[in-house]
Formats: structure tokens, sequence, C-alpha cells
């Protein structure tokens, strides 16, 4: 089943609307799914401490980062790779490993 974006949500620079009326768990999802990039550079380097939350997966290890984690913790870009491979259990360096997946993810916090 395909879910229906409803095109006012979508602003010149960001997504806007009503928790459970037009940001429903089906759109939130839905968007989620066409706004996840893979990070397929070697390098890293379009990912963005503050804005990009990491999955870094290897074999059967996985791990998961939001944005905010970084930011919080005054970490840099190599940093912020390293501890979300420690988050898989996998060797701080990992991530530069041509067999490891890095995929990042933009998130909305909508309160704590």
């Amino acid at each position: 089943m395909t879910t229906r974006l409803p095109p006012e949500i979508f602003k010149a620079y960001d997504i806007r609307g009503i928790v459970g009326k037009t940001l429903t768990p089906d759109i939130v999802r839905a968007i989620g799914q066409v706004l996840g990039t893979l990070a397929l550079e070697r390098d890293c380097k379009e990912i963005v401490v503050g804005r990009d939350g990491l999955i870094i997966s290897r074999g059967p290890y996985a791990g998961l980062l939001l944005p905010q984690v970084a930011t919080e913790y005054g970490w840099d870009r190599q940093t912020f790779l390293e501890q979300t491979c420690r988050k898989a259990g996998l060797p701080p360096d990992a991530w530069r490993a041509q067999d490891c997946r890095i995929e990042k993810f933009s998130a909305i916090v909508f309160g704590e």
C-alpha cells in the first residue's frame, strides 16, 4: 500500500505538519524512507555532524546513533563514525572497511 503524502507539508526548506493529523506514523515513515540516503563515499565527507544520524553495519553487527548525540558530546565527524562503530560492537575503525555499510539519515525531534 502506498502512503499519500499531503503536498501542503512540504515547504521550501523543511517539512511542516501537525502530529497526528498531517504527520501520521505512516507519513513520517514514508518521508524517512524517501529522505534516507547512503553515504557511499569512503571518505564520508557527506556526513554533517548535527544534521545526520548514522547507521553502521558489518556482517551481523549494526549500530545507530541519532544526529543530536554527536552534538551533545561535541564530536567531530571521525569520532561520530568511531562511536557508531562501537555502538555496533565493532572496532572503532571498522567504518573504513570496504564491507562496512554506512547509512546516514535525518531525524525530526518533536520533544523529549
